[in-house]
């Protein structure tokens, strides 16, 4: 039954007027579609801020008047489809819908085509990349490497450098060491 109740059916029912849907569903459920097909057709504007994921209600981002018309537009969503569902319980009433409506086959095919379509589109995209792009892009990937080599041989020569320097510094600090014993049993031998 939810698998009906999809926001295609709600794009579908918005072009029809309210009395339209009352007259088809009767009052309760043609109001109820109308409703819902209004809340939905909101969503993305007031629930949705970033385009891809609905805020949560308590977001810091919604604030005052859109905090209240976010929640007041996910209630109504919720209690609407709650309706529909008890309501689509009754067959006559799926029946009814689905022959108003019949969006699953034809939309499954036209969504498969305009899938193709974009594949398509992608391809001869794909067989027309200039050849001078692809040399630049090799081109750049060769320099890379190169550059890569270069840091690396650095990065090993700093290394052994590095290295060097802790060595020479132990040596220096065991010498200094051995000097100041050797002052200081020279101050205790005078």
């Amino acid at each position: 039954m939810l698998s009906l109740l999809s926001s295609d059916l709600f794009v579908e029912v918005k072009k029809k007027t309210e009395d339209e849907l009352k007259q088809t569903f009767g009052p309760d459920i043609g109001k109820l579609l109308f409703e819902e097909a209004n809340c939905e057709e909101i969503f993305m504007t007031t629930n949705v801020l970033d385009g891809v994921v609905m805020e949560p209600l308590d977001s810091e981002d919604l604030q005052g008047e859109a905090r209240r018309n976010a929640r007041r537009n996910a209630e109504s969503i919720r209690h609407n489809i709650l309706k529909l569902v008890r309501s689509l319980a009754d067959k006559s009433v799926r029946d009814r819908l689905v022959k108003e409506f019949y969006f699953s086959k034809q939309n499954e095919i036209s969504g498969f085509t305009e899938v193709f379509k974009q594949m398509q589109a992608l391809w001869q995209i794909k067989l027309t990349t200039p050849l001078e792009e692809v040399q630049s892009v090799q081109a750049q990937l060769k320099i890379l490497k190169e550059r890569q080599k270069e840091l690396q041989s650095r990065l090993k020569t700093e290394t052994e450098n590095l290295s060097g320097f802790k060595e020479q510094s132990k040596e220096l600090k065991a010498q200094k060491q051995k000097e100041k014993e050797a002052l200081n049993n020279a101050i205790l031998a005078k």
